[in-house]
């Protein structure tokens, strides 16, 4: 009679730590191709050479002196870029 309680109480544990894996599958929302790089364009942009969109800040180098052919200064800032930006100036590129 022991052995039978025993028995009985071995095998309502080893039920009561059994646990249900239900196999959950999350959907994805959309399934993105993979980007192809060798037709993308890229674009690097020179600051000063780029645009002047601010020219107060001009002035605080004093240049006096001529400079070599692609070494002088164009004035570019930031505020240009956020004009072009803007515009929609980058957002035509390639198109």
């Amino acid at each position: 009679m022991k052995n039978s309680i025993l028995f009985l109480f071995l095998i309502l544990v080893i039920y009561s730590c059994k646990t249900e894996v239900e196999s959950k599958t999350i959907p994805l929302e959309k399934e993105q191709a993979h980007f192809d790089w060798s037709a993308a364009n890229v674009y690097f942009l020179l600051t000063d050479r780029f645009k002047n969109g601010d020219a107060s800040n001009d002035t605080i180098i004093n240049r006096n002196k001529e400079t070599g052919k692609l070494r002088g200064f164009k004035g570019g800032d930031f505020a240009g870029i956020i004009e072009k930006i803007d515009d929609d100036y980058f957002t035509d590129l390639g198109g």
